[in-house]
């Protein structure tokens, strides 16, 4: 199963339970949305994956040949019946039986199946000897079976038999983030297939595609990913790529975007670069994170440069800062040890070290109304990383200046800085170079017990605050 969506993993880990008992499986679902990969998976899974897995479609037996079909029939049963023939139960026996599609069984048919489930044993047709069954069953459909019970279409003892472990799979427009990897998947089974070298779609044709309701769910989207291999010639593919059947179906089925598909079109379209996906949507970056979180948005594994952190940017390289004051190497950043951080940010896993070494205070008197801890200390190395004076430190980023050399000046004197300082430099080793400007703005600060943080004085330095580090 291919999908990293909240949705799709909670299904991954249901299957591997389910395939350690032995319990009658009901799987529903839109068509195309994978129910019969799901019947592989739970069945490779359990201890019957060495037994026969045998698929019928129930939609697809005309009821004159059901019974022919799923129990068998003995040679001279009937006119024609050269040979003897064994069903579909008789086969799976000791395996697993996947019917799909049991919607569309007719309720002579149905109690046929509920027979033979309850007990475990079949009759050949013309034969006078039982079958013992030791078999697991998967049915499958993609209709309501709960409506067709209580309209009478459906017989309700053979849907509770059946529905003892149930799995619904959600359509694709639900889960659009799997849309991505499953895009990535197929394209690289064609490659191999049709020995090309196709990268993916451009960011206007994918943004379409995360607008597109998919009804033909996971097997359109295959389809469509085939047909456009046809006539493919470049490495990307672009809408006049793409068959023009479809491209009639985008125009007349373009909705109004909602918040989350604004959120994924964007993402998408700057590489889940978080930083560039709120400027263009004009958000903050909290509103960003807050959204993410609101929609159950994650980063697919295919970005993996933005698992470490949540707000990493990558620097170009050589950019130096127009108001650095510092070396060039250092102000690059010049270990070799893996990726460096922007100036300022810090990933998950070093803020969690980090604020686990930060006391929490037992008096709010004179403390600075603030909560974001995180930011703060993103404010203090962006200082620190820059060069840039306290005062001049970005307000709309970090909060008040003032505020951001409290916590620093609190820190020092503490001796808190000294450690949190010690963890960064543990992570990024371009931190080394700068040592000496934390000895000259960091080791030598003082504050006194009358520290404020309702703004800077005229000289640009906080209130309250002995700037001994200029």
């Amino acid at each position: 199963m291919i999908g990293d969506s909240p949705p799709m993993q909670a299904i991954q880990a249901y299957i591997r339970k389910v395939a350690m008992i032995d319990s009658h499986v009901l799987i529903t679902g839109e068509t195309g949305t994978g129910k019969e990969l799901v019947a592989e998976q739970i069945h490779q899974h359990g201890y019957r994956s060495r037994q026969p897995f045998i698929c019928l479609n129930c939609a697809a037996i005309p009821d004159s040949l059901f019974e022919s079909e799923l129990f068998g029939y003995e040679r001279g049963a009937f006119t024609g019946a050269m040979a003897l023939n064994r069903g579909a139960f008789e086969r799976a026996n000791g395996g697993t039986l996947f019917l799909d599609e049991i919607g569309d069984m007719n309720l002579y048919a149905q109690a046929k199946l509920l027979r033979a489930i309850e007990a475990k044993a079949i009759y050949r047709l013309g034969g006078q000897r039982s079958i013992p069954l030791n078999i697991r069953i998967i049915a499958a459909t993609n209709q309501d079976l709960e409506r067709l019970v209580a309209a009478g279409q459906f017989r309700n003892d053979l849907y509770f038999r059946l529905n003892v472990a149930s799995i619904h799979l959600p359509p694709l427009r639900e889960r659009k983030l799997d849309l991505m990897p499953l895009c990535d998947y197929y394209i690289r089974a064609l490659n191999r297939q049709w020995e090309r070298e196709v990268e993916g779609f451009t960011d206007d044709v994918f943004g379409a595609l995360l607008r597109y309701p998919w009804p033909g769910n996971v097997r359109e989207l295959k389809n469509l990913l085939e047909a456009t291999f046809i006539t493919v010639t470049s490495r990307v593919i672009t809408f006049m790529d793409l068959p023009e059947s479809f491209r009639r179906r985008l125009r007349e089925a373009e909705p109004p975007l909602t918040e989350r598909d604004r959120l994924l079109t964007v993402l998408a379209a700057t590489q889940w670069n978080k930083s560039k996906a709120a400027q263009q949507l004009r958000w903050s970056r909290i509103t960003l994170y807050r959204k993410l979180r609101q929609y159950h948005v994650t980063v697919p594994r295919e970005h993996p440069q933005q698992d470490a952190s949540t707000h990493r940017r990558r620097q170009e390289k050589g950019h130096i800062p127009s108001n650095a004051c510092m070396p060039q190497e250092t102000a690059m950043g010049r270990g070799t040890g893996g990726p460096h951080l922007p100036y300022w940010e810090l990933p998950d896993t070093l803020w969690q070290r980090m604020a686990v070494k930060i006391p929490s205070r037992k008096s709010q008197v004179g403390h600075p109304r603030t909560a974001d801890l995180r930011r703060i200390t993103e404010g203090i190395f962006y200082v620190l990383r820059t060069g840039t004076p306290w005062h001049a430190c970005p307000r709309e980023r970090f909060g008040p200046p003032s505020t951001v050399y409290y916590y620093f000046a609190e820190w020092v004197n503490t001796g808190v800085f000294e450690q949190l300082w010690e963890e960064v430099c543990a992570v990024h080793d371009d931190l080394q170079g700068l040592e000496w400007l934390w000895q000259r703005r960091g080791r030598k600060v003082t504050t006194s017990r009358k520290v404020t943080t309702r703004g800077c004085n005229n000289s640009g330095r906080p209130r309250g605050t002995c700037l001994n580090a200029r």
